[in-house]
C-alpha cells in the first residue's frame, strides 16, 4: 500500500491533515461558474464569469469617495485574489491597493459576491484561484 503524499495522520490516528489541492481559474477544466451559467460550455462559462465580474466591480465599486484620500491624479491598479472553495463560498481575499481604505472597502466588495456554482478537474469539485485586477482613474 502506497502512502498518499497529501494526507498525513498523526501516530494515534486521532489528528488527520489533509491538504488539498487549489487550481486556477486559466487552467480549470470546468471552471466555477455564477449559478445563472450552469448550463454554458466551458468556453463560454469562463467568458461569462469573467464579464459578470467585471459588471459586479462596475455595480458595487464606487470611486467617488476616492478623491479625498490624498492621492495624486493618475491611474491607479488595485490587484485582488480569492478563491473558490469545493462549495463555491468565497474564501482566502487578498487585496493589494494604494490606499488602505480602498483595500478595506475592496474587500468587502468581494465578500458580497454570491455562492458559485465550484469549479471541477477530473470531475471532482475543486477550489479555484481567481485573480481580479481593478484599475481605475483619480481626474
Amino acid at each position: 500500500d502506497v502512502p498518499d503524499p497529501f494526507k498525513t495522520t498523526a501516530p494515534t490516528g486521532i489528528a488527520e491533515i489533509v491538504l488539498e489541492e487549489t487550481i486556477s481559474f486559466i487552467i480549470i477544466e470546468n471552471p466555477p461558474r455564477f449559478k445563472e451559467a450552469k448550463d454554458l460550455s466551458k468556453e463560454k462559462a469562463k467568458k461569462d464569469f469573467d464579464e459578470r465580474m467585471i459588471n459586479f466591480v462596475q455595480d458595487n465599486f464606487d470611486t467617488s469617495w476616492t478623491h479625498n484620500l490624498g492621492l495624486s491624479e493618475g491611474k491607479y491598479k488595485i490587484f485582488t485574489q480569492f478563491t473558490i472553495d469545493k462549495k463555491g463560498h468565497i474564501i482566502d481575499i487578498k487585496v493589494k491597493a494604494p490606499h488602505p481604505k480602498i483595500k478595506k472597502e475592496v474587500f468587502k466588495m468581494i465578500q458580497k459576491l454570491p455562492q458559485f456554482i465550484p469549479g471541477e478537474q477530473s470531475g471532482k469539485a475543486i477550489k479555484t484561484i481567481y485573480n481580479l485586477p481593478i484599475t481605475f482613474i483619480i481626474n
